[in-house]
């Protein structure tokens, strides 16, 4: 994978890594349930995303209710 990156000096860092059985394995159960949630108007939450956190998402309380656990603070 290369991305670019917005340095003094912009670079091209290139990152290797290797797909396993396992992630395709995850990919090929995850993605057809997150379209059919979609289609419902449904969505996943993301708990692990840097934005989930009641300062940042105006929904965290629809989220706990349909989802359950615990929206953190910030």
């Amino acid at each position: 994978m290369d991305t670019l990156v917005k340095t003094k000096t912009p670079a091209l860092v290139t990152q290797n890594f290797r797909v396993s059985e396992q992630d395709l394995l995850a990919t090929s159960k995850l993605y057809p349930l997150a379209q059919q949630l979609m289609k419902s108007d449904r969505f996943m939450p993301n708990r692990l995303s840097l934005t989930c956190s009641r300062r940042n998402c105006s929904y965290w309380r629809h989220c706990e209710r349909e989802w359950g656990g615990e929206v953190p603070e910030t």
